[in-house]
């Protein structure tokens, strides 16, 4: 990878940032906390090709002006993406997207632009990435709020309410349901719009809400 010219120089060390950020580079940041002064030496280590132990004998003050200094490259613009929310986005993505969102965006900042694009994003531009992965985030919020009764929630709910399943079962379950416990047709399902999956589901839920009301109201009247 071509690196641009030294930025800075402290005690013989050369530290230069990447001439071009990729999602990779982000993915690099994201593993260790923002700002954080144990983190710093780690984060210019794998940005920069520097020796970590070396940079755990600089002082902090070294340390936050090297950190300052490569990260003043980091893209703050977000730039256009090839995809289209409404043909590229199908069940098995989604499904797939649940499960690593759950799990954490930052710590799955990478995976889910993978996922979203179906490739491997290690050079995909960092500044698209951003963009990308900030508009799966609106988009899964509106998602959420348009299926507000499926998920059970309401307008001052979050779109990340815990759970005791894990999120695998969950989404796995609701494939299995959407299939009719028909295994061979998985794959099929995986490729139907979210929508589709989901108001589906959303039938089901309604006609087992109904039904569940009618019983109650027929054994309050035996009850009598």
């Amino acid at each position: 990878m071509t690196l641009v010219k030294p930025i800075i120089t402290i005690d013989d060390l050369t530290f230069s940032p990447p001439t071009k950020w990729t999602v990779n580079h982000g993915q690099i940041a994201y593993n260790w906390k923002w700002d954080d002064d144990k983190s710093m030496p780690y984060q210019i280590s794998e940005l920069c090709n520097v020796d970590i132990k070396e940079l755990l004998k600089l002082d902090i003050e070294d340390l936050r002006e090297v950190w300052a200094a490569v990260f003043s490259t980091y893209p703050v613009t977000e730039t256009n993406y090839n995809f289209d929310w409404n043909l590229d986005m199908n069940w098995g993505k989604w499904v797939d997207l649940e499960v690593l969102t759950s799990k954490g965006v930052t710590n799955n900042f990478k995976a889910i632009c993978d996922t979203l694009l179906g490739l491997d994003t290690f050079n995909y531009p960092l500044s698209s990435g951003h963009k990308l992965v900030t508009d799966w985030i609106t988009y899964r919020s509106n998602v959420y709020k348009s299926y507000s009764v499926l998920f059970g929630i309401d307008e001052n709910s979050s779109t990340d309410h815990e759970s005791d399943i894990a999120p695998e079962k969950i989404w796995y379950a609701a494939t299995v349901a959407l299939s009719g416990d028909r295994f061979h047709i998985l794959d099929y399902i995986t490729q139907r719009s979210v929508n589709e999956c989901l108001n589906w589901l959303s039938y089901q839920k309604d006609k087992s809400l109904e039904e569940e009301r009618k019983t109650k109201a027929m054994n309050k009247k035996l009850n009598k």
